[in-house]
């Protein structure tokens, strides 16, 4: 008696290989939408509805961003190259253009214009591939080295350029997810050859983190078959770094070594790099994020309390890593100590946080008169009144300003503090900012009278007492015609800002 098609399954289930049975489930996956939510359900624990819908009830059921059938990876290969050919052309005339006439502001914006327009013919606006990949994939490269020369040739740094980059990466991911799982292997290592030709070449010199985010949108093409490829052009490149590197592209390469082991199910050999290069930083984050991610919260917690606090910036990047991680899994004991903790120890921007989750548990009253006493005892004054500012503790910011006497705290505050406190600020700023820098005899001391005039003017908006002080000082200050003359440019500009309303 022959086998039953299940006893078959089950046989060849035993003997498949990890990237075997993850490529049966894609395919399964891209059959049809309820096959894929059969899969799904599988996953997850649930139960299977077998019921078979209609046609009618399908129509509405298809994800935008479905992968694509086999059918659609049969072209005409001389029309696609020819079609290449004529794309390379259309795209090399755009950067002659911009070559000739300068990369000015607007031959940046046209050029952005239009290769966003050729990306959205190639991966549409809600996320579907538009056309084959023999002439998708190799059309995002050659979209990608050019914005990329551009970008690396110009001497100032183009943001819009860079966001245009980011966009086709974004393109390119979602474009390689809809086909990865249906490409053969001559196909995937034709054009896998094709993007790590770019990934080695000079277009991404000085720019090796948008290198490696390049390969990294590709990651959907890397199985156990090319995986070694990708490695020994990411090595190739770590040996031939020059003196200007720093170790970057070392930490790139093994960011990327564990992405890979990861994307090919080899979970131990990626902890076994992540652990070897644990006194790396970046690759510290990346494990844990990877941990993160399969809800290993106790070995993740477990990395951050061991990660190095050498310095300032240190300590907070693992605080906020772990403060991350508390309120991802729902930690609530162990983040509102460490929030309150790292307040104290002048990592501010937790403020926020912690007074939120203190507010959600209705204690935030009950704990703010003695904790603003202990922020006064233990902050900077800077960091203590910028706390005052977020609560709007004005009375008690005039009184820090009072306690310190300090001439560029009042600088510092007088924009946040005078609308509330009008006539105190107006007499402290005179006395004590105003007044001591026109009696320096340094060579700056006039133009700083000047400037500290000029922004209490734009500030209050208070004409005739800025005029008031300033015929106060030209008496006081007749001798020196050094402060005259800019005490004169600070009358002129209050008369130009009065013509101008």
């Amino acid at each position: 008696m022959g086998k039953s098609p299940q006893q078959e399954v089950f046989k060849k289930i035993n003997q498949a290989k990890t990237d075997e049975l993850k490529k049966v489930l894609l395919n399964l996956s891209a059959l049809h939408p309820q096959m894929a939510q059969m899969i799904l359900a599988v996953f997850n624990n649930q139960p299977v509805d077998l019921e078979v819908k209609t046609d009618e009830q399908d129509q509405y059921d298809f994800p935008q961003n479905e992968r694509v059938t086999s059918e659609e990876l049969q072209v005409d290969e001389k029309a696609i190259e020819s079609e290449i050919r004529h794309i390379r052309g259309v795209i090399s005339n755009e950067i002659r253009i911009g070559n000739e006439s300068g990369w000015t502001y607007s031959e940046i914006q046209h050029l952005n214009h239009f290769f966003l327009d050729f990306l959205t013919e190639i991966i549409g606006p809600t996320g579907h591939a538009e056309v084959p990949f023999q002439l998708g994939f190799p059309s995002l490269l050659i979209i990608i080295k050019n914005l990329m020369v551009v970008y690396r040739d110009n001497t100032y740094e183009n943001n819009d350029i860079l966001q245009t980059i980011e966009e086709t990466f974004d393109g390119l991911e979602e474009f390689v997810f809809q086909y990865a799982g249906r490409l053969n292997v001559r196909l995937q290592k034709k054009y896998l050859k094709q993007a790590l030709k770019l990934f080695g070449s000079n277009a991404f010199q000085g720019y090796d983190n948008l290198r490696y985010e390049f390969i990294e949108s590709i990651h959907e093409m890397i199985t156990r078959d090319v995986a070694d490829e990708v490695i020994a052009a990411s090595d190739k490149l770590v040996k031939n770094a020059d003196f200007w590197d720093n170790g970057d592209r070392k930490t790139q390469h093994i960011i990327l070594r564990i992405m890979i082991a990861v994307q090919t199910g080899q979970i131990g050999l990626a902890k076994e790099i992540a652990t070897a290069n644990m006194d790396i930083d970046d690759v510290r984050q990346q494990w844990v994020s990877f941990l993160e991610s399969q809800e290993n919260f106790d070995e993740a917690e477990k990395i951050l309390l061991e990660a190095p606090r050498n310095n300032a910036w240190q300590k907070e990047r693992w605080d906020d890593s772990l403060t991350g991680l508390y309120v991802m899994s729902d930690q609530k004991a162990k983040v509102i100590p460490l929030l309150r903790k790292r307040v104290l120890s002048h990592q501010t921007n937790a403020y926020e946080l912690y007074k939120n989750i203190m507010i959600d548990d209705n204690l935030w009253e009950k704990i703010y008169p003695n904790f603003l006493k202990e922020m006064e005892k233990k902050l900077t004054r800077y960091e203590f009144g910028d706390i005052l500012v977020t609560e709007k503790e004005y009375s008690k910011l005039l009184d820090q300003l009072k306690k310190y006497d300090s001439a560029p705290m009042i600088r510092k505050y007088l924009p946040e503090l005078y609308p509330h406190r009008k006539k105190e600020v107006a007499a402290l700023y005179y006395d004590k900012v105003v007044v001591p820098e026109s009696k320096k005899d340094s060579a700056n001391a006039p133009r700083q009278l000047r400037k500290d005039l000029d922004d209490f003017f734009e500030v209050s908006g208070d004409d005739k007492l800025v005029q008031r002080w300033i015929k106060q000082l030209q008496l006081q200050l007749a001798d020196k015609p050094e402060f005259l003359e800019f005490l004169s440019l600070a009358t002129r500009n209050i008369e130009m800002s009065k013509k101008d309303y």
